[in-house]
């Protein structure tokens, strides 16, 4: 190949090993998930979105979730029928399932949780971001994806996490989204921005500049 385009620097050191790359951002619609207004909320809800299978740890989060708090989750997969009957009981426990109103739904959370055992660069913690959510994140995660000072990085230790997540206090999210957004924008993780810094490199590598594509 003559050029190589990874969505973060560790998938790009993964995938190319000490072959050189470029980073291509995972963007997003920054506006369809911006911030639109708190929440009000009884009790703290943090979320959880994206497939439920072991690499995403759900079994963690479920282990630490104060009692006094709510978990939304967001999404299906293989582990949901074992994982749901071993929470029959538990009633701050809210299976969504597959949903394509995320944008909607992460509206009504505190902080967004990712105890994921390994990712890439995960676009819903630029989603919750563009929400003004705080994000607990795994040390497994790039830090790549944290445009704000309220992505928190921990290690896959049960106690920390607790700790973490009994001192949690929600946050003035409007202010959050709009350092998150702004910083997002540019560094290139807005779609629209993307998109076009995407067209302008192919009509650069293209044999004539582009300039055939522009006629047609």
């Amino acid at each position: 190949y003559t050029h190589a385009y990874a969505c973060s620097d560790a998938a790009g050191k993964w995938l190319f090993k000490k072959r050189p790359f470029e980073i291509c951002p995972n963007a997003i619609d920054t506006e369809m998930y911006s911030y639109r207004g708190d929440a009000k909320n009884d009790t703290v809800v943090f979320g959880m979105v994206g497939g439920i299978t072991e690499v995403k740890n759900h079994i963690f989060a479920l282990d630490v979730l104060p009692d006094d708090c709510e978990l939304m989750i967001i999404g299906d997969g293989p582990l949901a029928p074992e994982l749901k009957a071993k929470t029959t009981d538990r009633h701050n426990i809210h299976w969504m399932g597959q949903r394509n109103d995320v944008h909607e739904l992460i509206q009504h959370m505190d902080a967004l949780l990712l105890p994921s055992l390994h990712e890439g660069l995960p676009t819903v913690v630029l989603e919750a971001q563009c929400a003004g959510l705080p994000v607990f994140c795994a040390d497994t995660v790039s830090t790549m994806c944290a445009f704000t000072d309220k992505v928190t990085f921990l290690p896959l230790d049960k106690e920390e996490w607790r700790h973490a997540l009994d001192a949690f206090t929600p946050i003035d999210r409007a202010e959050n989204a709009e350092i998150a957004i702004a910083a997002m924008k540019a560094a290139g993780y807005d779609l629209r921005i993307a998109a076009q810094r995407m067209q302008e490199t192919y009509l650069k590598l293209s044999p004539d500049g582009g300039k055939s594509n522009c006629q047609n």
